[in-house]
């Protein structure tokens, strides 16, 4: 399994993903591999399970080889943005995140899509040689992959459409 670039962490509700997502990473970075351990709900239990305080949505280091963070979509949205439409960097205006609200509850799947983007763009630009995501229960989890074909049905052109591909 620690060959593996992405590991994704799901099961049931109360079953220890995020014991068993700590320990795939702690194992991989103690192995020598860099790891970014990453949260996807953000409640702050990886970070406790990995005996670190509270992570934000830039990775940090909270060992050796190995760092974590947590997911915020509207954090996310500022990124994609400026990452991939050339949107001038927005500070965290009461206006974005009133149509980031709007986007997500008119468009099923755009928070989704926002999580599963971040995670490939950790794994593709190379930073690190394992990404661990610890995930929501697994119902939530199959929404959150099917969200790229949802997308990419909704919107038939253009850099949204390219990047749900």
């Amino acid at each position: 399994m620690l060959d593996r670039r992405l590991v994704v962490v799901t099961g049931k509700g109360g079953v220890g993903k995020t014991t068993v997502a700590a320990a795939i990473a702690t194992a991989a970075a103690e192995s020598g591999r860099r790891v970014l351990a990453c949260e996807v709900d953000a409640t702050g239990a990886l970070a406790a399970a990995l005996g670190v305080g509270p992570v934000g949505y830039e990775p940090r280091r909270v060992g050796p080889r190995l760092d974590a963070m947590a997911m915020d979509t509207e954090a996310s949205l500022r990124e994609y943005l400026r990452r991939y439409l050339h949107v001038p960097a927005v500070g965290r205006l009461a206006p974005l995140a009133a149509i980031f609200d709007f986007v997500a509850t008119a468009a099923p799947g755009v928070r989704e899509i926002l999580t599963i983007g971040k995670l490939a763009f950790e794994v593709r630009r190379g930073a690190y040689d394992l990404v661990v995501a610890d995930t929501v229960a697994t119902g939530h989890v199959v929404a959150q992959l099917a969200a790229p074909a949802t997308i990419g049905e909704l919107v038939p052109v253009g850099a949204i459409r390219d990047q749900a591909a």
